[in-house]
C-alpha cells in the first residue's frame, strides 16, 4: 500500500479535522442533554461539596 504524499495527508486533515471538531461538539451536546443542563450540574455539584464541607469541614 502507497503512503499518500504529505500534501494529499494535508488536504485530507485540514477537511477531517473540522468534522472531527462537529463531531466531539455533538457528542457532548448530547451528552449534556442527557445529563441535563451544565447550570444544573454544577448547582448539584456546589450543594454536594457545601453539604460534604458541614459534614467533614
Amino acid at each position: 500500500m502507497q503512503m499518500p504524499s504529505f500534501e494529499t495527508w494535508l488536504a485530507g486533515a485540514s477537511v477531517q479535522a473540522p468534522i472531527d471538531a462537529v463531531l466531539r461538539i455533538h457528542e457532548l451536546h448530547a451528552a449534556e442533554a442527557v445529563h441535563g443542563n451544565r447550570q444544573q450540574r454544577a448547582g448539584l455539584r456546589t450543594a454536594f461539596l457545601a453539604g460534604w464541607w458541614m459534614r467533614h469541614g
